[in-house]
């Protein structure tokens, strides 16, 4: 399977004073990156799994390796791939790239 792609605008709420995103804010783009994934990759929309199948994913672990700040206004580009499929858990691995192709 190949890599989905969400953009992303790094906007003023997402930063602290010096206009450098805060780390929480990109678990909150990895989860907009699954849930378009699961939109428009898988053709299962997420909101109808959650609402009206009732199914959930409960994220059992999470890390993340920080290289460069991502700055206000910048366009960013966060790629979700299948790391690992299992019985009854799967693994999303994730990387936010500037629009140069910078890993952050």
């Amino acid at each position: 399977m190949s890599k989905h792609r969400h953009p992303i605008h790094v906007r003023w709420g997402d930063c602290d004073p010096a206009g450098i995103a805060y780390t929480a804010h990109f678990f909150d783009w990895f989860h907009q990156a699954m849930e378009s994934w699961f939109d428009t990759v898988l053709q299962h929309p997420y909101a109808d799994l959650i609402l009206k199948q009732r199914v959930g994913f409960p994220t059992v672990h999470t890390e993340a390796d920080f290289r460069l700040p991502c700055r206000l206004g910048e366009e960013l580009v966060v790629e979700l791939e299948l790391g690992e499929l299992g019985k009854s858990s799967f693994r999303l691995d994730f990387t936010v790239r500037s629009a140069s192709s910078t890993s952050r």
